[in-house]
């Protein structure tokens, strides 16, 4: 190896006095000019020197604070998230490597994992099959022993079940006293009953002992159930469908969506921090032919235009009023387009409604037909 000198980098000059010092007083720049470095001798000495300050796992944790995902909002993937519909038509999947700040720390998952929303424990309830004289916490979910798969029942006041075989309730945010606990009736969004239409959201926890973060699925749009003081963040969500399309889809199986059924999910309306339309996410399915984000619905709204202008908000929702000239607030194209602009949206292009409508059939349901009234459709 070729002995290299400091003195060969011209930049390096000291002042004209010669008592230019480099990092203290202490250290004359006599000191340093005057002295050679040796690739070799100083590759050796740095390898020490690392060896002596870290190990391996302390290396791992610098990388994960400090080296990256050190902003607050720090988000980075190699691919975005997806639905895995090679299998079944109910699996996420991750992206293979994702960086991610939560709370502060940096986090990192560099293998891809699945999550079938049809099992229980993605979700953020994470209810488990309820056990006769067992004591429960509160805000444990569980299912029933008996009946139907619709339902998971919270726990709303801490205690022990019964012996006995309960009678459980089947009305949404109704009571059962089983033994000293009290449930309350939820839906199971493990079911797709309970699913379609709905839009979903992906968390990610932050991991206090590690930097590998796990994830909860949840039907809040806010913040995730049963997670305590668990730092979190939201990094995506996606959306079921409403209606089956089975087999009877235009086109046969060409269609996209064939074989489809409600609570699927909806392939294109998977979305992340990075990858995601202008604005709020649901409702809205991604075209690829022409990179845009196109809501699923006729736009229904929020807010009222008598109120002020900035209060009315166009939003795209599965069973909401259709936004139009008879609708309880009065919408026409220009309405349109001045809400729109103000949300960073617009109307879409000819060009990317064909590309949308691909697959949909034509002429169906206009002569003679009326005001749908309500938003639908996958």
């Amino acid at each position: 190896m070729k002995k290299m000198s400091i003195k060969e980098y011209p930049d390096m000059n000291p002042y004209a006095d010669g008592t230019n010092s480099i990092g203290s007083l202490e250290k004359a720049w006599a000191e340093i000019h005057g002295k050679k470095i040796y690739g070799d001798e100083f590759c050796g000495t740095l390898k020490i020197i690392i060896d002596a300050l870290a190990t391996k796992a302390e290396l791992a944790t610098v990388e994960g604070e400090v080296a990256y995902a050190n902003s607050p909002n720090y988000y980075s993937e190699d691919v975005p998230w997806s639905a895995d519909t090679d299998e079944v038509r109910t699996k996420l999947a991750s992206p293979e490597i994702l960086w991610l700040n939560i709370n502060g720390k940096g986090h990192k998952l560099e293998e891809q994992v699945f999550f079938d929303i049809t099992d229980p424990q993605v979700w953020d309830t994470k209810a488990t099959l309820c056990e006769r004289d067992t004591a429960y916490a509160l805000d444990d979910y569980v299912y029933a022993t008996a009946g139907t798969d619709t339902y998971i029942y919270k726990c709303m006041t801490a205690g022990t079940t019964s012996t006995l075989t309960p009678t459980w309730p089947t009305t949404i945010d109704a009571t059962y006293n089983d033994g000293s606990v009290v449930w309350k009736c939820v839906a199971n969004y493990a079911a797709a009953s309970n699913r379609a239409g709905k839009d979903l959201y992906i968390y990610a926890l932050y991991n206090a002992e590690g930097l590998e973060p796990s994830f909860v699925i949840s039907a809040n749009s806010i913040a995730p159930e049963k997670i305590g003081d668990t730092p979190f963040r939201k990094v995506g969500g996606f959306h079921c469908l409403c209606v089956d399309v089975g087999e009877d889809a235009p086109g046969g199986s060409d269609h996209a969506l064939y074989g489809y059924e409600a609570g699927d999910i909806l392939p294109m309306s998977v979305w992340d921090c990075w990858h995601r339309p202008v604005g709020a996410p649901e409702g809205y399915v991604y075209e690829p032919g022409n990179n845009v984000w196109i809501s699923i619905y006729g736009l229904s709204w929020t807010g009222s235009y008598s109120n002020t202008p900035e209060d009315l908000q166009l939003v795209s929702v599965y069973g909401g009023e259709w936004a139009d000239g008879t609708s309880t607030e009065k919408v026409h194209c220009l309405k349109f387009d001045q809400v729109l602009s103000r949300q960073h949206q617009r109307l879409i292009r000819r060009r990317e409604f064909v590309n949308a409508s691909i697959g949909s059939n034509q002429g169906t349901n206009i002569y003679g037909s009326a005001d749908p009234g309500t938003t639908g459709g996958p």
